[in-house]
């Protein structure tokens, strides 16, 4: 699509309205619209707006925001983001994408940080994207990607910055497997969740599948997730173990599998967390020739294992969160660099 998003915002606070108008009214990509959802006639005032994404709480009025979603999407003229402080593991939540809801995002407070509207101006512009993807187009075939597996970690924040990452993936790109740290009551669960509101399939890793281009894969909570090479294809190892860097799911413990396994035929990525796992696995992809990248601190709910990888000289680009998916679909279909020449090797 072209031209500024229209997003009209269904809010009944006055101080979420304020926040929104002063930290995305200016967007030149944006056209924003405030509204009360009180005594309105949903239908006519999307009929009178056109807006491409409708952003609503699905707790508004003790639950009845979830019935707007409902009427909206099978209005069918717009996508609805749902803008909530509850949990993405909620029953509300998931009632919201059940009732037709994208994306689920923060609700922004008055001591909330930059971040939580980043976040939010990026699912309405993507929303809008994925409505526009809706229209049938032309089939463009892209040539087969010269990378093998793209590598994500995350922590603290990781939830809502994965969901961002692989919103914006194209469909063609190689197997993407993530650690995220959560308990495995959770792994699932979130796995699920992204399989509903991207445009990727996502599934929770098990032990010995065979991995899959355009798949993404979720590391299962208290299991390292390794990425291994049988019979020419790659397959994933889930085992139970001891913690690693602090965690199991250790995304240390993948990078390393992935730079043994994969070499330069691998993307890496470090989003936002707490502490400094990831970090010297991803030094170890990016010694082994892969192409790599951290998460920067202004959108980065915890600056800690980006920054430790930054400082440690693991990570070939230092991206804000908007231009991780741009630059991972750049990457996965730009010929692997070459590999290093050992008479070139210093020591």
């Amino acid at each position: 699509m072209s031209g500024a998003v229209r997003a009209l915002v269904l809010e009944d606070s006055i101080l979420v309205r304020r926040l929104l108008e002063d930290h995305l009214g200016d967007d030149p990509q944006m056209e924003l619209i405030i509204a009360s959802p009180r005594g309105i006639s949903l239908r006519s005032l999307v009929v009178s707006e056109c807006p491409h994404v409708v952003v609503i709480d699905p707790a508004w009025n003790e639950g009845k925001g979830v019935a707007l979603i409902r009427e909206l999407t099978q209005l069918g003229t717009c996508v609805v983001v749902a803008m909530s402080q509850v949990q993405a593991s909620s029953p509300l939540a998931i009632e919201a994408v059940r009732a037709g809801a994208v994306a689920l995002v923060q609700r922004p407070t008055a001591d909330c940080s930059t971040s939580t509207f980043t976040m939010l101006r990026h699912y309405i512009i993507w929303s809008a994207r994925r409505g526009a993807r809706a229209m049938p187009a032309p089939t463009v075939r892209k040539p087969p990607s010269p990378h093998d597996l793209i590598a994500i970690g995350a922590s603290t924040g990781g939830t809502q910055a994965i969901e961002a990452v692989l919103g914006g993936l194209s469909t063609d790109l190689p197997p993407v497997v993530i650690v995220q740290h959560m308990p495995a009551e959770y792994t699932w669960r979130f796995a699920n969740r992204l399989n509903a509101v991207v445009g990727l399939p996502v599934c929770e890793a098990t032990d010995g599948a065979v991995l899959e281009a355009g798949k993404v894969y979720i590391a299962p909570g208290e299991r390292h997730l390794r990425v291994l090479r049988r019979g020419g294809n790659l397959t994933a190892l889930c085992s139970p173990g001891d913690k690693v860097s602090g965690h199991c799911p250790s995304v240390d413990v993948l990078f390393d599998s992935v730079a043994a396994t994969c070499k330069r035929r691998a993307v890496g990525v470090l989003l936002t967390g707490m502490g400094a796992d990831g970090a010297r696995g991803l030094l170890a992809m990016r010694r082994a020739g892969a192409t790599t990248a951290a998460q920067n601190e202004q959108t980065s709910t915890v600056f800690g294992m980006p920054k430790v990888a930054i400082e440690m000289g693991a990570a070939d680009a230092v991206l804000a969160l908007g231009e991780v998916s741009r630059w991972i679909n750049q990457r996965a279909i730009t010929p692997a660099p070459p590999a290093s020449n050992p008479a070139l090797r210093s020591g």
